[in-house]
């Protein structure tokens, strides 16, 4: 979440190349109330301006008549900091899918920190279904790595919203992604306890444990897992227990996709959320007609997995971007 498409990777390959589908992972913000400490963003931009906005919402009218399903994956910063945003397209996609049949499916990638209750229901009504919250663990390891901007803990007001959706009744679904290192470790078996009594005996979460990996430079005083023995064991665990969401097991990563795009607050196209900075990955910008303006040189290397049908190059394009292809030689010295 951003998501892949499940059905193998023939069939998903063949479904990626087709107008039938188009994945929009739209930023709405990238300023965040969080200060993680592991965290890769550089939260140079803030709100998404009415002029992409608008732009978005043409791109969506234009293509509508073309699809068969709409995927808008929110992400950001904290995309909830843009509510406001997130709803009125949302909302445009939901009513004009509903009107000409597409199937529209939203999720969003959050810190969970302002998913109370209301927030959830008025989202759940312009079509956004899903989210993806991450937790460190146990309150004292979660405080002392996902803290707000102030230095102070948020695993209280998390776990509070967590609380009170599991009791709502409302038809969502919440994956949470619990993150693991050296430090956390000793403490993740009773964590993965307290989920399974309070919250994972309810449909609607799934949980899955995820080693942390440093995407930008090392952080002191946190300690990354050697092996994944402990990790597998857990997951495997919540994988018997029916807690776990089924992952495709041959993964094309949404950055591979063709049909796949995500729009920055400054109307930039990339592919990656996670190579924000790099300008390999901006391979286009959005136009205030809603048209695509794609550089077909810079996209084919994160599609070329795709086109080779090689699931190796699938699971992860983005390590493959900077390096040379076989018939060309290395600038570095």
């Amino acid at each position: 979440m951003p998501s892949s498409v499940d059905g193998g990777f023939e069939n998903n390959a063949l479904a990626s190349l087709s107008n039938r589908r188009l994945q929009l992972i739209i930023l709405p913000t990238e300023q965040c109330n969080f200060r993680c400490r592991y965290c890769y963003e550089d939260f140079s931009h803030g709100k998404m301006q009415p002029k992409t906005i608008q732009s978005i919402k043409k791109l969506i009218s234009n293509r509508v008549d073309s699809l068969e399903e709409l995927h808008i994956s929110w992400f950001g910063g904290e995309p909830l900091l843009a509510k406001d945003i997130v709803s009125e397209i949302s909302g445009h996609a939901s009513n004009l899918c509903k009107k000409k049949g597409v199937k529209y499916v939203s999720d969003m990638t959050t810190n969970g920190y302002f998913l109370d209750n209301k927030t959830a229901q008025a989202l759940k009504h312009v079509g956004v279904g899903a989210y993806q919250i991450s937790l460190d663990g146990v309150k004292d390891d979660h405080n002392s790595t996902r803290v707000l901007m102030s230095g102070k803990g948020s695993y209280e007001k998390i776990w509070k919203n967590l609380i009170d959706l599991s009791n709502s009744g409302l038809d969502i679904n919440i994956i949470l992604r619990i993150h693991a290192t050296q430090n956390n470790m000793a403490n993740m078996p009773a964590f993965i306890e307290k989920l399974e009594r309070e919250l994972l005996n309810n449909k609607m979460f799934t949980a899955y444990i995820k080693p942390i990996s440093f995407l930008g430079k090392s952080v002191d005083g946190i300690d990354l897992i050697p092996n994944n023995d402990t990790v597998d064991k857990l997951n495997a665990y919540i994988r018997e227990k029916g807690y776990a969401k089924d992952f495709p097991k041959q993964y094309i990563c949404y950055a591979c996709r063709p049909d796949s795009f995500v729009i920055r607050v400054n109307g930039k196209i990339q592919k990656c959320t996670v190579m924000l900075a790099n300008n390999k990955n901006t391979v286009g910008e959005i136009q205030e007609n809603g048209s695509l303006k794609i550089d077909k040189m810079l996209l084919i290397p994160w599609i070329k997995g795709i086109i080779k049908t090689d699931p190796k190059k699938t699971r992860c394009p983005a390590q493959y971007i900077d390096r040379p292809s076989p018939d060309q030689p290395s600038t570095h010295t």
